[in-house]
């Protein structure tokens, strides 16, 4: 109660609840509403729903200081992005933001491996990873992804769980036992959403889990977090 800054996880609006069953992440009304009773000063939103871009953010903060202004008391809201900072000076009456994040660090051209037997959904990724300046390799099975994993290092690797020849956690196993795979990102492309898939994926050694269908920007919003994530680890 009273605090100075509030950083509430907060992934979409009301309005969106209908269709987020079961995400377990809070609105943004409630996020409003307890940072209202509290009295607190500055409320940061974050955890944004991947699949929205920055003109749905803003709708989100403008909906958030909509509800502010009609209660007739006071709250800052503002949204987390990358690379923000926040500054506590004590003898300020309200937190200092910087207002131009800094640029996470990435790795200089990063290499990046694409594994799925669809051919189709592969291409489509090299060529938005691409775009991204990303060096992208293609594979189209667990054993073409082991040799291409073994005769270059990659910083990033996404895969597929079901593929012929070898499966997506086979393949993972089997680079986390190499040295050079130790700490590399590896996020499984899946359709298969029962928790027990989750749960044998993490233990196989995925970091991270995207379900198909996915959106692009999901996709490129995880790569990009996780190279900053590894290259800030390395500094």
């Amino acid at each position: 109660k009273g605090a100075d800054v509030v950083v509430h996880d907060t992934q979409y609006a009301g309005r969106d609840l209908p269709a987020k069953s079961g995400w377990g992440h809070s609105t943004v009304e409630y996020a409003v509403d307890v940072a209202l009773a509290a009295r607190v000063k500055t409320l940061v939103l974050f955890h944004h729903d991947p699949n929205r871009d920055d003109a749905g953010i803003d709708e989100l903060i403008a909906d958030a200081e909509a509800r502010v202004a009609a209660s007739g008391l006071h709250l800052r809201v503002i949204a987390a992005s990358e690379g923000e900072e926040l500054i506590l000076d004590e003898g300020a009456t309200q937190p200092v933001v910087e207002l131009e994040p800094a640029a996470p660090i990435l790795p200089d051209r990063a290499r990046i491996l694409v594994a799925d037997d669809d051919i189709t959904l592969v291409r489509i990724l090299e060529t938005v990873l691409h775009g991204d300046g990303y060096d992208v390799d293609p594979a189209y099975d667990g054993q073409d992804a082991l040799a291409k994993a073994n005769a270059r290092e990659y910083d990033l690797i996404l895969m597929d769980i079901a593929m012929p020849l070898l499966d997506g956690l086979a393949a993972c196993r089997e680079l986390r036992t190499m040295a050079r795979y130790k700490e590399t990102p590896f996020i499984v492309l899946t359709a298969r959403t029962r928790q027990d898939d989750m749960t044998d994926a993490f233990a196989a050694g995925f970091t991270d889990y995207i379900r198909k269908p996915f959106a692009l920007p999901q996709v490129r919003a995880r790569v990009r977090s996780w190279l900053a994530r590894t290259a800030a680890h390395q500094v």
